[in-house]
C-alpha cells in the first residue's frame, strides 16, 4: 500500500441548535425526537486557504469568518460531541443525549474520549451509499429546513464547482454538504475506508497548519442515525450496512494542534499498519456472526484468534468490545 494519499477538506461542522429542544423531556431518548433533532450540525464559515496570511475578517457577503481549531484530547474547540464524551460512553448507552444538553461546554471534571476527538466522513462513502439502490432512498434531500443554518454563498459556490452538474448525485451531495447525515465534524474528498488504516498519520499539506492527526478506528453507527435517515432498524438498515462496510466514517486523535480550513489538503505521512484498513476491520467485526449479533451490529469475531490479538495490540487503536466465536 502506498503511503502518499491525501484528502481535501470540503466541510467543517460544529454542533447546531436543536429545533424545539425546549419541548423535549429532560431525559429524552430516541423515541422522543424527530429526525431533524438528531446530530444537528452547522457548517463553519472558515476563511479560504488563499487568504491564510491576509487576516480577512468577513467574506464577500459580510458574514464573519470562523476559526476551526483542533486540539489534543478535545478535538474541535468548542462544545463536546456525542463521540468524545467519555462519561456518556461509560454509561453503556448508544444515545446522543449528552450532545443535546443545554450545557454543552465540558466541566473541569468531565473526561474526554481523546481517541475519538474527530469524526471524519468522506464524499466517497456518501457516493457509495447513493450508488446503492436500497441505501439511496435514505439519503434523499432533507424535507426540513436546517434549524441553525446561515447562507454561506462562498462555500456554496465552491461546492457547485466541485460537484459537477453531471454528477449522478449532484443535488444530494450538495444537500449533504449543507446538512451532513452522520454527525461528522469533517467531510473530506480523496480517500475511502479501503485506503485508510489504523495508525495512519495525516498532516496539512505545505505546512500551512501545524495540525497532525492519527487514525484510531472505524466509526460504529448507532440507531440514532437509522432514525435520522428514516431507515429501518436491524439487518436492513443504514446502521448495519455502514458498520459492516466501514462507510460510517472514522475517528482520529489530535497529535499536534492546528487550524483547518475548507480547501486544505491533508497528506498521509505514516502508515504503520497497512493490513488494518477501516474496511477490513469493519467486515471482520460486523460482517459475520449470529443473526442476533448482526441485526444489532454487535462485534463478533470468527477469524483466527491470533489475528484478533494482533488487532487489539495495535497501540493506536481505539477501544473496542467484541464477542469471540
Amino acid at each position: 500500500m502506498k503511503i502518499s494519499i491525501d484528502f481535501e477538506v470540503w466541510g467543517i461542522y460544529t454542533r447546531g441548535e436543536v429545533p424545539r429542544e425546549d419541548q423535549l423531556p429532560e431525559d429524552y431518548g430516541l423515541s422522543h425526537v424527530s429526525k431533524d433533532q438528531i446530530v444537528c450540525r452547522r457548517r463553519l464559515n472558515t476563511p479560504p486557504v488563499q487568504a491564510y496570511t491576509n487576516n480577512e475578517q468577513v467574506n464577500d457577503s459580510g458574514i464573519p469568518y470562523e476559526t476551526a481549531n483542533f486540539v489534543p484530547e478535545h478535538g474541535l474547540v468548542g462544545p463536546l460531541f456525542f463521540h468524545n464524551d467519555l462519561e456518556e460512553h461509560d454509561s453503556g448507552s448508544e444515545s446522543e443525549e449528552e450532545e443535546h444538553s443545554s450545557n454543552p461546554s465540558p466541566s473541569p471534571e468531565q473526561r474526554i474520549y481523546e481517541e475519538r476527538a474527530i469524526l471524519f466522513q468522506a464524499i466517497e462513502h456518501y457516493e457509495e451509499l447513493l450508488d446503492d439502490p436500497i441505501m439511496n432512498r435514505y439519503f434523499q434531500e432533507d424535507d426540513f429546513e436546517v434549524f441553525d443554518c446561515h447562507p454561506l454563498p462562498g462555500l456554496e459556490k465552491e461546492d457547485e464547482l466541485r460537484i459537477d452538474g453531471k454528477h449522478p448525485h449532484h443535488s444530494q451531495i450538495l444537500d449533504i454538504l449543507k446538512n451532513p447525515r452522520f454527525g461528522e465534524q469533517l467531510i473530506v474528498r480523496g480517500v475511502d475506508a479501503s485506503q485508510v488504516c489504523i495508525g495512519d498519520i495525516f498532516e496539512v499539506e505545505g505546512g500551512i497548519s501545524t495540525l497532525k492527526v492519527e487514525i484510531t478506528s472505524p466509526r460504529t453507527v448507532c440507531a440514532w442515525i437509522d432514525k435520522r435517515l428514516s431507515s429501518p432498524f436491524g439487518l436492513k438498515g443504514v446502521k448495519r450496512y455502514c458498520n459492516k462496510t466501514g462507510l460510517g466514517g472514522w475517528f482520529a486523535r489530535v497529535l499536534v494542534p492546528g487550524e483547518l480550513r475548507h480547501g486544505m489538503k491533508m497528506i498521509r505521512t505514516s502508515c504503520p499498519h497497512p493490513k488494518w484498513t477501516l474496511a477490513y476491520i469493519s467486515q471482520a467485526l460486523y460482517g459475520e456472526g449470529p443473526p442476533s449479533y448482526m441485526a444489532s451490529s454487535w462485534a463478533y469475531w470468527v477469524k483466527d484468534k491470533k489475528e484478533l490479538e494482533e488487532l487489539c495490540n495495535l497501540k493506536q487503536l481505539a477501544s473496542i468490545g467484541v464477542q469471540v466465536a
